[in-house]
């Protein structure tokens, strides 16, 4: 069945069944398409309009194809809009737009058991999603030259969900329509690109599979990402979680061609793994069953928590590193500020299953507590080593060890290791009134050769103690470049 009109209009609103193929056309300036009853159609179903100004308007009604049967809805010519809503059911519907300027819009509800592809090709067209989709089958949306995708509602799909842009954005701003219901964008599979931004403020669920979002512009994710499988954040710009995002058996993967920001709740089964060409700021929580890894080419500022259950956590810095917050990691834990003069500050926790090492270009500054319960504690810096009221234990040993001057205040623990202290030629090695020691079995051997030989090595006057067990206190020396009051003779 073929109805085909030049410039003029079709309207269908009752009922119109047929078991053949069935096609409706329009052409000329102007000239338009409703659907408003119910199709139902035993081959493939075409309906297009074609011509400037044109528009094809599928309107709360049902179309109903056999299972074999595909459904082709297309609008053709510049400021040639589609607007779909009801329900359809088939082997595959497309809605397809082809004009400058010709947007695709869900005004209602669109329901479909099909797999459901839009697809704009002109410039600055859009597709926005105003009502809500629910596909039983994978929803694809994608512009092929200029123009933004807009998911202002739910979008549900029984399988795959993809969405891409070449030139524009995407936006999944549902907030602003949360009084409509739930909103969600959801699938077996969720993946998103975008040649320009992305900015997702809804809930992006899948059942199966991961969720994948790339944009060559900023990627903005301030809903939950709650994924079966692994997610994927990669953009050209700025990086910004403040959602939750969950990866219930995968891993989590943030990359920037310029920052990241994350103050959201970041969790995955496996790794999370997080690298900024420019700086990154963690002010949430970050925790992975594996390891975890923060990377920037600039400064890098941990004032929330990281943490690693089974795996090690390593952070490193292009410029400088703040640690305020707390990591903790069932491995190792490697810190590092990279750069010739870069600072490395500790204020905060440091913790591992296995051994620390916290590496400076610069000056490093610990004013928190650094711990390893099973390994090593390694301060390292190219400058200075300043150790404020700190507590430093490490269960096999600790070394400090800078080019410059070391001081050292707080509390220093070596389970069954040594302490080792190192201060470059020429400096000083200070360590401050009332500053502990402690080490199974040892009292504090300070080896003249365990210094670079010009090194002045200062105990400060007061209450300075080096505990450990008596019966090892002989052992202890008086070098001539070193000044001791008060040494104590047992815990």
């Amino acid at each position: 069945m073929t109805t085909q009109g030049e410039g003029g209009t079709i309207t269908i609103t009752g009922t119109l069944s047929t078991s053949q193929e069935a096609e409706f056309r329009t052409s000329g300036l102007s000239s338009n398409i409703t659907l408003r009853g119910n199709l139902d159609v035993g081959g493939d179903l075409t309906v297009k309009t074609s011509g400037e100004g044109s528009s094809l308007n599928i309107t709360d009604g049902s179309i109903v194809l056999s299972d074999e049967s595909s459904a082709t809805f297309s609008s053709s010519g510049s400021d040639s809009p589609l607007h779909v809503s009801g329900t359809v059911a088939g082997s595959s519907v497309l809605f397809k737009s082809s004009g400058d300027s010709s947007n695709i819009v869900v005004d209602g509800t669109l329901s479909a058991s099909a797999p459901l592809t839009f697809r704009a090709h002109g410039a600055d067209s859009d597709i926005a999603v105003n009502g809500a989709i629910s596909g039983e089958n994978d929803v694809k949306l994608s512009l092929h030259e200029s123009g933004s995708i807009y998911v202002r509602n739910s979008v549900e799909a029984g399988g795959t969900l993809k969405a891409k842009t070449r030139g524009g954005n995407i936006e999944v701003p549902c907030d602003l329509v949360a009084e409509r219901g739930i909103c969600l964008f959801s699938g077996q599979k969720v993946k998103v690109s975008a040649g320009g931004s992305i900015s997702v403020a809804a809930t992006v669920k899948t059942s199966v599979d991961g969720v994948h979002l790339s944009a060559d512009g900023a990627l903005q994710v301030a809903g939950n990402v709650k994924a079966a499988d692994s997610v994927e954040f990669s953009a050209g710009s700025d990086v910004s979680v403040t959602g939750d995002v969950s990866a219930d058996t995968g891993t989590i993967d943030v990359s920037s061609g310029a920052s990241v920001t994350v103050s959201g709740d970041v969790s995955a089964a496996g790794s999370v793994d997080v690298d900024a060409v420019e700086s990154t700021d963690v002010t949430g929580t970050v925790n992975a069953g594996a390891d975890v890894s923060v990377s920037s080419g600039a400064d890098t500022v941990i004032s929330g928590d990281i943490s690693a259950d089974t795996g090690p956590i390593e952070v490193s810095a292009g410029s400088d590193l703040q640690v305020s917050g707390s990591v903790s990691a069932g491995e190792d834990v490697s810190l590092s500020a990279k750069s010739a003069g870069s600072e490395l500050q500790v204020s905060g926790s440091v913790s591992a299953a296995g051994d620390v090492s916290v590496s400076s270009g610069g000056a490093l500054y610990i004013e928190g507590s650094v711990s390893s319960a099973g390994g090593d504690i390694e301060c390292i810096s190219e400058d200075t080593i300043t150790v404020v009221d700190s507590d430093v234990s490490g269960s096999s040993g600790v070394t400090i060890d800078a080019d410059s001057t070391v001081s050292v205040s707080g509390t220093v623990t070596s389970g069954e290791g040594d302490i080792e202290l190192s201060a470059g030629d020429g400096t000083s090695l200070w360590i401050a009134a009332e500053t502990k020691f402690q080490w199974q079995g040892y009292v504090g051997e300070v080896y003249e050769d365990s210094f670079a030989e010009e090194t002045n090595i200062l105990f400060a006057a007061g209450d300075d103690t080096i505990w450990g067990k008596e019966k090892k206190r002989k052992k202890y020396k008086q070098r001539s470049n070193i000044v001791v009051i008060n040494v104590y003779e047992s815990v």
